[in-house]
């Protein structure tokens, strides 16, 4: 139910677990500072909020793992190590206080919503399911996205509801684009592109014929401009 958390673990190697059943809404306080390894949501309709929370990791990455249900975290969160969220198919995950982070991977098919300020020093990462962003992401912010697609699964799914901006991408399968506001995809420097069709011709290698175009997406599903 509603109440304060606070922890501060030095190596980071514990879980906090959320898992209160009940209709109503559950409102937790962070602590300032809070230091935690993994955040686990058991039962629906959390929301953590107040002091920033630090995800830590002794070994490997630090976790958010959604198996069922809403929940929100409106903390601004801090990981100095890349961050797992594995959300289950039916959950959603929303980040709404921002997050400055060595990287995220989305696993599993639930929906993460990055609706809060983001500074991303490493690669956003998923694989099925949808990733939406709320507020306006630029190219320094968020600096690579990476959307694998396992065979036979359904494709992953990138709504964009604020303008957000893409500098490196790679595309190991196929992504579809939803939102309100523009994608801009811009692959100069990208390693690897697949699956990525425009009215735009492009090389062999998939790369754009020059430096200066990018690929926005609208929202209606037409081809870039």
């Amino acid at each position: 139910g509603d109440g304060s958390w606070s922890a501060g673990v030095p190596d980071g190697g514990k879980r906090a677990v959320f898992d209160a059943t009940g209709a109503a809404a559950k409102d937790v306080t962070v602590a300032d500072n809070a230091q935690v390894g993994a955040v686990s949501f058991d039962a629906d309709g959390y929301r953590l909020s107040g002091g920033k929370l630090a995800f830590v990791a002794s070994k490997g990455a630090a976790v958010i793992d959604v198996k069922a249900g809403a929940h929100e975290i409106a903390s601004p969160i801090a990981s100095g190590v890349e961050l797992e969220a594995k959300i289950a198919h039916g959950s959603s995950l929303e980040l709404s206080g921002g997050m400055v982070s060595r990287g995220l991977d989305k696993l599993g098919s639930g929906w993460l919503n990055l609706s809060g300020d983001l500074s991303m020093m490493g690669t956003l990462g998923f694989d099925s399911g949808s990733v939406r962003f709320d507020s306006e992401i630029e190219g320094s912010a968020l600096d690579s996205l990476v959307v694998r697609q396992s065979d036979g699964a359904a494709p992953a799914i990138v709504r964009a509801d604020g303008e957000t901006v893409v500098r490196h991408l790679n595309v190991e399968g196929s992504f579809i684009k939803r939102g309100a506001e523009k994608l801009v995809l811009d692959v100069r420097d990208s390693p690897r592109v697949s699956n990525l069709t425009t009215v735009k011709p492009a090389t062999t290698n998939g790369q754009p014929p020059s430096s200066d175009l990018d690929y926005g997406f609208p929202e209606d599903g037409s081809a870039p401009e």
